[in-house]
């Protein structure tokens, strides 16, 4: 029996509605009805209570780790768009960070199970194995820089037939994962190659270890480690993966080795368009290379 139906109810609600027309707070062709639940998928989870049920003992889903409730929630509005889509209606997705609680596999299944059962899918994501998902052309890249919001499509157009690079449109391509994670860094270093970019790696990892085993030893710190990302480079095309990296972020540094190429390097980095240019230049010393930096590290042992 409907609430709003019953005798005992009926009449006084007639009288509020009406009061409530005659202040244009409701219109004149709608009226007032009771239910048990907000009608919201969630509403009706937290009135249901479900239970998951172990070797016959049961389980309130509400003590359940944070990643099943929230996955369970999702699954149950995917089956609501898959119904939707039988019957020949649309279906839009917004999700705000749908990686949290879920490991790197799982946060791709769960995109392309997004994308499967709508039209359209909107995802806010940190994550790079989320975003890695998306052509470069779907993906917004977003930065706020003193609280105003900016906004670039990561590559507008078919990154296949692009006039960039062969080495440069691998970054979109072949290497999406790894550059998208460069661009959620905050200090990124381009080096000459691939060694260069394993070795700095292997440092960084060495050192963040170091400093979590004893923070006192290593003394003071004015950026933390985890915030630096080293882009992956080849065939030392520093300058070129340079002026694409500047394209979404300012703090972007180049490492050339001490040897003429490295000056020459320099020489062409001092000649590009101010909005190219790396926020600064650093190279080995004379001669040097990356494996001099690390033999320079080794010697006192």
């Amino acid at each position: 029996n409907k609430i709003e139906e019953a005798d005992a109810f009926k009449g006084l609600l007639t009288a509020v509605e009406g009061e409530l027309q005659r202040f244009t707070l409701l219109p004149e062709n709608s009226n007032i009805v009771y239910r048990s639940t907000q009608l919201s998928v969630r509403s009706i989870l937290e009135s249901l209570i479900p239970l998951v049920k172990d070797n016959n003992a049961l389980i309130p889903l509400a003590r359940q780790g944070a990643g099943f409730v929230s996955i369970q929630l999702l699954l149950i509005l995917l089956e609501f768009a898959k119904q939707r889509g039988a019957s020949g209606q649309n279906t839009i997705f917004l999700a705000e960070e749908p990686e949290l609680h879920l490991q790197a596999s799982l946060q791709r299944r769960l995109i392309s199970r997004l994308r499967g059962a709508s039209q359209q899918t909107i995802v806010t994501t940190h994550s790079q194995h989320v975003a890695s998902m998306f052509k470069p052309s779907e993906v917004i890249y977003l930065t706020n820089n003193n609280g105003i919001v900016a906004s670039k499509v990561i590559y507008s157009g078919d990154i296949h037939s692009s006039p960039l690079h062969n080495q440069i449109r691998k970054l979109y391509l072949d290497e999406r994962e790894s550059f998208y994670k460069v661009l959620l860094g905050q200090y990124v270093i381009v080096p000459e190659g691939k060694w260069d970019w394993q070795w700095l790696h292997l440092l960084i990892r060495l050192a963040e270890t170091r400093i979590a085993e004893d923070p006192k030893s290593v003394g003071h710190i004015d950026q933390p480690l985890t915030a630096m990302e080293i882009n992956h480079t080849t065939n030392s095309m520093v300058v070129e993966f340079v002026a694409e990296l500047r394209r979404f972020k300012q703090n972007v540094f180049a490492l050339v080795d001490g040897d003429q190429a490295g000056r020459d390097k320099v020489r062409q980095i001092i000649r590009m368009e101010a909005g190219s240019r790396p926020k600064a230049i650093i190279q080995y010393g004379n001669e040097g290379e990356v494996e001099d930096l690390v033999a320079w590290m080794l010697e006192p042992a």
